[in-house]
């Protein structure tokens, strides 16, 4: 499984990633808008328990692939890299800015952890759905040509998701048919994936849960899980 880590600059995205793999993310790429990969392993205390049963010659635990993907900012639906990263992910970490430092400048001037969040899931729905009209209109042009059911099924199904997007609902809540599941399969839209928000606070504010439960409460309508940590 591959997790794509995401979020506005200085958020502590870096920083988390070096944490959870164990792998420096170079300057040199991240300045030049390289995706940096790394991998974690999984804590499970249950596999320590069968590993201290059976005594096995190896221990191999699993691993979860994470992609540092370069800071998405407004309009980064032109920047083609991002958008490969970003469609080779399986499932999307937002990391969140909650912690207040002076000496760390934030993107928009202030720390608002419910702006940034909204932001971010607006980009990537605006995202989608430019992918929808792109793909609407090469169609309009085939079906001039050649009027085949499957190009008349598409455009009814993108029609949908049209209509779905502009209501600013994330396409992972679709109902889909199991054909229309199978029909999407080589479309490169975002917002079909799952996503966690991290929020990245300081350390004095790790056991207040007042801002990530009233998060979560707020966003669980459109499924995105919450969590925090404080990185630094």
């Amino acid at each position: 499984m591959i997790i794509g880590l995401i979020g506005l600059p200085q958020v502590g995205k870096k920083t988390l990633f070096e944490l959870i793999t164990g792998h420096p993310a170079g300057e040199h790429d991240l300045a030049a808008g390289k995706t940096v990969l790394g991998s974690a392993e999984i804590a499970d205390p249950r596999f320590d328990w069968l590993s201290q049963l059976y005594q096995p010659k190896k221990n191999v635990r699993a691993r979860i692939n994470v992609e540092l993907i370069p800071n998405l900012i407004k309009g980064f639906g032109g920047n083609s890299q991002i958008l490969a990263s970003l469609n080779n992910a399986e499932a999307l970490c937002h990391v969140v800015r909650a912690f207040d430092n002076q000496s760390v400048y934030h993107v928009s001037g202030s720390v608002d952890p419910k702006r940034d969040i909204a932001e971010i899931n607006g980009e990537l729905i605006l995202n989608d759905l430019m992918f929808v009209e792109k793909r609407l209109e090469r169609i309009d042009k085939d079906m001039k040509r050649n009027k085949e059911e499957r190009l008349v099924k598409e455009k009814e199904l993108l029609l949908k998701f049209k209509d779905w997007l502009d209501q600013s609902k994330p396409l992972r809540l679709y109902p889909f048919t199991p054909e229309e599941r199978k029909n999407i399969t080589n479309y490169q839209m975002i917002t079909l994936k799952e996503m966690i928000v991290v929020l990245n606070v300081s350390e004095d504010a790790v056991k207040d849960q007042t801002l990530v439960t009233a998060l979560e409460k707020e966003y669980q309508p459109i499924r995105i899980h919450f969590m925090q940590v404080s990185a630094q």
